[in-house]
């Protein structure tokens, strides 16, 4: 009997305990829930839960952010010009070349401004001008180039006739320009001209040096064509 109360007593305090335990959490849960955290804390607590999701979050944000400040910024060039020269010299006065045009050029995709943008694709240079590598990749990115309708003005020499062959695609100047001393069948002859003084080159083009335009049945090449023929109206032949 004795023993029977002795585990009843032991059982009550066991229960008594278990309700004061009990008791406890749900003071300690009500505190915090009554507790009032400043905005700091709250800021604190929120990043010390969440680190890793910031950590992989925050990242890809700029990212995307920087991807669509590019997008929304880009310029995009009225006509491109193709510059085929291996010379590095050209390849320095390209700005200047673009500028020269950029008088000729109407605002073609109407965003407010007039540029003309450049691609130097040089081929078929010397090894020391352009290294073997450097030249099939040109050349393929030429070939891709010409397969499209919109770069359509070209400045080469006869050292891209390597890679383009330029009676199957420029167009034939000669037909509208008969006596025009400069203009040699499909190519406007740079250094027949006083072009290299009008972008003030202080070295010479070589005499193989022309501007062609490559012929496309479509509104890109009349819009480009009347920009070349602006050109013409502009240059003088060579003094």
């Amino acid at each position: 009997m004795a023993e029977s109360e002795e585990n009843s007593e032991e059982t009550d305090e066991n229960v008594s305990n278990t309700d004061t335990e009990s008791t406890e959490k749900e003071r300690l849960l009500a505190d915090t829930i009554s507790k009032k955290y400043t905005t700091g804390q709250k800021i604190s607590n929120f990043l010390y839960h969440n680190k890793w999701w910031l950590i992989i979050a925050v990242p890809i944000f700029f990212i995307a952010a920087f991807l669509i400040f590019q997008y929304i910024t880009k310029t995009e060039p009225d006509i491109t010009l193709l510059i085929l020269i291996p010379n590095s010299k050209v390849e320095e006065i390209a700005p200047e070349i673009c500028e020269y045009f950029e008088q000729f050029t109407p605002d073609l995709n109407g965003d407010g401004k007039v540029i003309v943008g450049y691609m130097y694709l040089p081929t078929g240079g010397e090894s020391n001008t352009v290294s073997v590598y450097s030249d099939i990749a040109n050349s393929q990115n030429l070939t891709v180039q010409l397969s499209t309708t919109e770069n359509l003005i070209i400045i080469a020499d006869k050292k891209a006739e390597s890679t383009i062959v330029p009676k199957s695609i420029l167009y034939n100047l000669s037909l509208d320009y008969l006596d025009t001393p400069f203009i040699q069948d499909d190519r406007i002859l740079i250094g027949e001209t006083d072009l290299r003084t009008k972008i003030n080159y202080q070295y010479y083009f070589t005499h193989d040096a022309y501007i062609g335009i490559r012929y496309a049945n479509n509104s890109n090449f009349k819009q480009q064509y009347n920009i070349v023929k602006d050109v013409i109206a502009n240059l003088n032949s060579k003094q």
